[in-house]
């Protein structure tokens, strides 16, 4: 390929990802400190008091940080969680149900089939419950869409969020 025909393939492809969502934007890494996100530019602003234990999510780490988040047309709030002071995953809220279904579209067709892919409408309360994730190889991460939606006539309120975070890969293995 000659270098324009290269330039102009890298810049069709950076101009139809843009409009995705992944945790590898704006120069974070997985493992950054606290300190190094905040120098990062982004505009974030520390999570304090009982709102850390509120949003915290054990299995990946407690938010410390929290900021607006945009794709394309889609705006969210983002949660940076640490573990052991570390950058361990990225929290993305969405604003509500609509915003949800579009964007479980728009997973879909940017990493395929997901591994795990559950849904569960659970009696009494009649909730909807999603679950998907995806193994981003390319980048790193690990993609999971969550989505609790209860309808209108619940007080139990609904949940949409995208968790971003590492693959780990580990030497151990079997039992």
């Amino acid at each position: 390929m000659t270098g324009r025909t290269t330039f102009l393939c890298t810049l069709l492809i950076s101009a139809f990802t843009a409009t995705y969502v992944y945790a590898d934007w704006q120069g974070t890494r997985w493992g950054q400190s606290l300190e190094e996100l905040r120098a990062s530019g982004m505009q974030l602003e520390p999570v304090v008091g009982a709102a850390i234990e509120d949003r915290s999510l054990p299995a990946y780490g407690k938010p410390l940080l929290s900021g607006p988040y945009k794709a394309g047309d889609e705006e969210f709030t983002a949660d940076y969680l640490f573990d052991k002071k570390k950058l361990s995953a990225v929290v993305l809220y969405m604003r509500d149900y609509e915003q949800a279904v579009r964007l479980s579209v728009q997973l879909r067709a940017q990493y395929g089939r997901p591994e795990v892919d559950d849904l569960d409408i659970a009696p009494p309360t009649m909730c909807k419950t999603e679950k998907r994730i995806w193994r981003d190889s390319e980048r790193g991460n690990l993609v999971t869409f969550r989505s609790r939606y209860c309808g209108a006539v619940t007080l139990r309120g609904t949940s949409q969020y995208i968790i971003y975070r590492p693959i780990v890969s580990s030497t151990k293995s079997g039992l």
